[in-house]
């Protein structure tokens, strides 16, 4: 007797289900001189001491399939064939031999050693201008460049592992992984470095790297203004402090998906969980709870220990902005956004954990990209509603940029695979999606009513209202040259309010003067009218009816008919003719 398809026979004769990710054919065994055996399918991978313990691999490129132990593509080896052999790195899911340039330590650590007191220096350059310079095309492109880096840290986010992509556009999308991960540009596995957790510690410590190499450079400058007797090149603390967090900011996306790698963990066929980031890593188990440390570490520390700098900083702005130290130390929170939206920088720190958290909420590929899209939609709406970026143009940039990768996610979901339980949930989720529109009408009708009807609110209207009076009264007084510099230094987004009030005055204030004007003439009109009904009653009355008249009425069965013009003026022609 044999074993039907779907089933293998064991060691004991018994013929078992094949598990998910191989294929057992008619007569499958296990036993060693079986002439079918049960094989790996595209995909996943199993070992040859435990066979039917079967992993998810990240793509059919990295497992081809085949037989247990043997399912891994060229040069790839360890558990669901995550790393390549010694002399070999990853890139586009395929391992490419590292060059002698690659295996020296000219490309790391020296080449980055060496770089980094450059980039300081440059960056410190560029730092100088003060508060009356920030809305200036510098500091435009600037913003430009931090939009667009954001964005191609967000692709790279959206570039699953396990999206089963074709090649050409896994390769386009793995382009821009440098952006969220720098130190991939130098090459680490090439000289040793090629394990997670070294790969994980690194990235944990590239803030306190990176923190060294701008403290050196500000010592070394110091020193070299005291020897030289030169102070003007000793560095500014404040404009070395800002250079350093506005890295820290601008890769603050990076640091929450480095931060919470070590939580982001998949199922497999075999009851386990491992790392979405390295399938050889199996969660709960091991190794794993030595990097859960030190990615809770990562998360404390720089989470939440810059959001908590940064969130300070923000807060206090008000009372210290007179002081140039404190917007020169925090220049790089306050120079990208209008002074009534600095807290849109913690809004953008919180964009990039939220996206983050989505992955370890959710298992299914499917719904992380859900969640994704979700708060690129929010944030969307944010920018929309507050149009926080000091140079206008940036606004519509960062609107578009967001609006390219919601459609960018929305097509690469065509690359996911669904089960079952996917299938109910996104269900679900389309029938509470349905609904929010109903929603939203609720609460906009609920916010109107509360503007127009309560009476606090009513209060808070008229405040802003006499704000807005009293301003515009400060501004009638202002001599012309100090009127002119004070419009010349507004930002791009108080000015286009300032031109939205200036036009809307003349069609206001025209159509408050017609109507006043329509309301003094009816008044008049409506005097004339009863002056001369008073006038022609008391005419009348003295005067003695005409003998026809009186003739006419006293012969008419109706008896006495009084009409005047304005009698005549209500009957229509066809009155006449009858």
């Amino acid at each position: 007797c044999i074993c039907s398809a779907g089933f293998y026979s064991d060691d004991n004769g018994h013929c078992l289900a094949c598990p998910e990710g191989m294929e057992c054919e008619l007569g499958s065994s296990i036993s060693p001189n079986a002439l079918v055996k049960p094989f790996l399918l595209e995909g996943y991978w199993s070992s040859a001491e435990e066979p039917f313990s079967v992993y998810t691999c990240n793509s059919v490129d990295q497992c081809p399939g085949g037989f247990p132990g043997e399912a891994c593509g060229p040069h790839l080896i360890t558990q669901a064939c995550a790393h390549c052999s010694s002399g070999y790195i990853l890139i586009d899911r395929t391992c490419i031999e590292c060059s002698p340039f690659e295996k020296s330590a000219v490309l790391f650590p020296l080449i980055p050693v060496f770089l980094g007191p450059l980039g300081v220096i440059a960056m410190y350059l560029v730092s100088a201008a003060d508060v009356e310079k920030w809305r200036r095309w510098p500091s435009g492109i600037a913003g430009m460049g931090f939009v667009l880096l954001n964005h191609y840290q967000m692709v790279n986010l959206l570039n699953l592992p396990n999206m089963q992509a074709p090649s050409t556009l896994t390769g386009v999308l793995d382009v821009w992984r440098f952006t969220s991960d720098v130190m991939s540009l130098f090459r680490p596995p090439c000289v040793g470095m090629a394990s997670f957790f070294q790969s994980l510690l690194l990235k944990s410590l590239l803030p306190v790297a990176v923190f060294a190499i701008f403290a050196g450079t500000a010592l070394s400058s110091r020193l070299v203004a005291y020897c030289w007797r030169k102070p003007h090149l000793s560095m500014d603390l404040n404009r070395v402090t800002s250079s350093y967090f506005a890295i820290v900011f601008a890769f603050f996306a990076a640091i929450s998906q480095a931060a919470f790698t070590i939580a982001k963990c998949t199922p497999n066929p075999s009851d386990k969980w491992t790392l979405t980031a390295d399938r050889s890593v199996t969660c709960f188990e091991g190794d794993w709870w030595s990097m859960l440390v030190v990615g809770s570490l990562a998360v404390i520390c720089w989470l939440g220990g810059f959001g908590a700098l940064f969130t300070w900083a923000i807060l206090t702005a008000p009372a210290k902005w007179h002081l140039k130290s404190h917007r020169m130390r925090w220049k790089f929170l306050y120079i990208k956004f209008r002074p009534q939206c600095f807290f849109f920088s913690m809004v953008i720190c919180g964009k990039g954990m939220l996206t983050n958290l989505g992955f370890i909420i959710f298992s299914q590929s499917l719904l992380q990209v859900y969640w994704t899209l979700t708060c690129m939609a929010l944030y969307c709406g944010l920018l929309a509603h507050y149009r926080p970026w000091r140079i206008m143009q940036i606004n519509f940039v960062d609107i578009a940029a967001h609006l390219s990768l919601i459609f960018l996610g929305f097509m690469l979901t065509v690359f996911l695979e669904l089960d079952s339980a996917t299938e109910r949930t996104v269900g679900m989720l389309s029938v509470a999606v349905s609904f929010t529109t109903a929603v939203c009408c609720l609460g906009a009708t609920a916010a109107m009513l509360a503007t127009q009807l309560y009476a606090p609110l009513l209060t808070r209207r008229s405040k802003r209202i006499e704000e807005v009076r009293t301003a515009v009264a400060r501004l009638a007084y202002l001599e012309p040259e100090r009127f002119l510099h004070f419009m010349d230094n507004l930002i791009d987004h108080d000015l286009f309010a300032f031109v939205s009030g200036a036009q809307a005055m003349p069609n206001e204030l025209l159509d408050q003067e017609l109507v006043e004007q329509e309301s003094v003439r009816r008044s008049r009109l409506s005097q004339e009218e009863e002056e001369g009904d008073s006038k022609e009653a008391q005419a009348k009355a003295s005067m003695p009816p005409p003998p026809a008249a009186a003739a006419a009425a006293q012969s008419s069965p109706f008896g006495r008919i009084d009409l005047d013009v304005g009698d005549f003026e209500m009957l229509s022609p066809q009155t006449f003719v009858v």
